[in-house]
């Protein structure tokens, strides 16, 4: 008996290890916002550097792989989308993007991408992950990093996104931030 239940217990063990690591390359707490005609995807990132951030959109639910296939690839960024870069060398303090006016700025943990669409729809976003030159984890976990209540997109002509007021020697200002895309949109 003590050799079955040890047997049982190696067996189960090594399952949640694989389970663990099978979604520890995933994001989690995939979220969306529309305003003002983008959509701001904010989802918290797998643990280490060196991530690949692949956004994936369609008109039905990404509950399966099988679902991602038919999905269509509207973004992919790296990692560290959540801070303001060009700030934070210029001031020597780390700024974090805040997607909402009222809202605080992202964490470290955080990713970020905005999506401009190009027509009123009702979308659903999955977000996948690749960390280095290993192979991207298209194992979708609705929920997770695909959503699972679409997002009711419309036109409008973006609006840049207050983030916060600094000063420099008597001089304050405000920083504002507006997120663009590659491709035009009929009213951007």
């Amino acid at each position: 008996m003590p050799r079955i239940r040890s047997t049982f217990l190696l067996v189960l063990a090594s399952v949640l290890l694989v389970a663990s690591q099978s979604h520890a390359s995933q994001v989690s707490a995939l979220a969306a916002l529309h305003r003002d005609g983008q959509t701001f995807l904010t989802w918290s990132s797998p643990a280490g550097p060196g991530w690949r951030y692949r956004i994936y959109v369609s008109p039905s639910p990404i509950a399966a792989t099988a679902a991602l296939d038919s999905a269509i690839l509207v973004g992919s960024v790296g990692d560290s989308t959540w801070w303001d870069r060009r700030l934070s060398a210029l001031r020597g303090v780390t700024y974090g993007y805040a997607i909402d006016s009222l809202a605080g700025p992202l964490l470290a943990t955080q990713g970020l991408c905005v999506i401009t669409p190009g027509m009123a729809s009702v979308a659903y976003y999955a977000v996948t992950a690749q960390q280095g030159v290993g192979a991207e984890d298209r194992t979708m976990t609705p929920g997770a990093n695909a959503l699972v209540i679409p997002v009711a997109e419309a036109m409008n002509i973006p609006r840049p996104v207050y983030q916060r007021t600094l000063t420099s020697g008597p001089t304050t200002f405000d920083v504002y931030t507006l997120w663009t895309s590659p491709t035009d949109t009929p009213l951007f």
